[in-house]
């Protein structure tokens, strides 16, 4: 199974890579699907608290937006960027990414403008992704309810599993949640065992070993890889 470019909002990156770049037929219903633990919740517009709850309620929700044939692209990526926006907590992946090492050497005006380049990178990759999506129906199975109430009460870090299928093909996807200020956020996703920081990680480090902090901040403002 092809990964496509990770500079993808978590909740696409999982749909690239299924998608494979073929259009599929139009107007097929995007669903998801019992379960280990059974079906997403009703909407699930609420307050939600474990990283489980956060899945379980966006996932579907993001799904209902791109099978909305009432909204054009940007409609769609305005809409899923405001669901999707408030779980991720875009300064520790940005942190993470780099790694601590390479995190360290930058000076506070070169970290402020990292932190605004890389932002913008995963948000204008997640959404030329979207264009890829033309009503494939989509299958999401979750883990049993309640999978990371336990974990939660005792760990900061907690990851949730969900398996997608669309088009016959099917992808393992853990989200990585971390607890901050009693809010589980969102730093990370691995589709198929590839994970989104470790393939950033990788690619800033290949550029830094050989050149400077500014030759990575230059790359980071040229247009990401389609």
């Amino acid at each position: 199974m092809r990964v496509l470019s990770c500079g993808i909002l978590v909740f696409l990156v999982a749909i690239a890579p299924l998608l494979g770049g073929e259009r599929g037929s139009k107007g097929s219903a995007a669903t998801t699907a019992p379960g280990r633990g059974g079906s997403a919740p009703e909407a699930a517009r609420g307050r939600v608290e474990t990283p489980d709850d956060i899945v379980r309620a966006k996932w579907p929700a993001v799904i209902e937006v791109l099978q909305n044939q009432g909204l054009d692209a940007a409609g769609k990526e305005k809409e899923i960027e405001r669901i999707v926006s408030p779980i991720i907590d875009f300064v520790l992946m940005s942190k993470l990414a780099l790694g601590k090492a390479h995190w360290t050497r930058l000076t506070a005006p070169q970290r402020e403008r990292y932190l605004q380049l890389f932002v913008a990178r995963l948000k204008q990759s997640y959404r030329e992704k979207i264009a890829l999506y033309e009503g494939e129906k989509i299958l999401v199975k979750f883990p049993p309810r309640g999978t990371s109430a336990a974990k939660a009460e005792s760990s900061k870090t907690v990851h949730v599993p969900i398996e997608l299928t669309t088009k016959g093909k099917q992808a393992i996807v853990v989200h990585k949640f971390r607890q901050d200020e009693k809010q589980w956020k969102l730093y990370d996703a691995e589709i198929e065992g590839v994970s989104i920081l470790l393939t950033y990680r990788s690619q800033f480090s290949d550029i830094l070993r050989t050149g400077t902090v500014e030759d990575l901040l230059k790359q980071l403002e040229k247009e990401p890889p389609r």
